[in-house]
């Protein structure tokens, strides 16, 4: 009967890390939605400043945000900076929903994990109590 009190304390254990990973690989998941949506937020702000810029004339002043001051910077060299930074956002999306696709795979792998491992520690405590 000991035996079985010590499998049951290590199958307990292993709940406990399988819960942990389940905690750590949603955390992780959560955090790739969140970098998801700044970037989602940062390309959709490049693409409102660009249609505006195409409103204006190429002759028009405009001033770009250096810190924590304004440098006046010529409207197709403004276009091209922001359409570059358009594409590298477009880039940092497609590698963060590859990103995303693991970690919802990590996610779903250590849920089942945990969940066949609480049903083998539920299973192994009834065993031990019905005796």
């Amino acid at each position: 009967m000991a035996a079985t009190k010590e499998q049951l304390k290590e199958l307990e254990s292993q709940v406990v890390d399988a819960q942990e990973k389940v905690v750590n690989a949603r955390q992780a998941m959560n955090q790739v939605n969140t970098h998801i949506a700044l970037m989602e937020r940062e390309k959709k702000r490049v693409d409102i400043t660009l249609r505006e810029l195409d409103t204006v004339g190429e002759a028009h002043q405009t001033y770009r945000s250096v810190g924590r001051m304004f440098v006046l910077t010529p409207v197709p060299q403004l276009q091209s900076d922001l359409k570059e930074k358009n594409a590298t956002c477009g880039e940092e999306l497609s590698k963060l929903a590859e990103r995303k696709a693991a970690a919802q795979k990590s996610v779903d792998d250590s849920e089942n994990h945990f969940r066949k491992t609480f049903m083998g520690y539920q299973k192994a405590h009834q065993e031990l109590s019905g005796k």
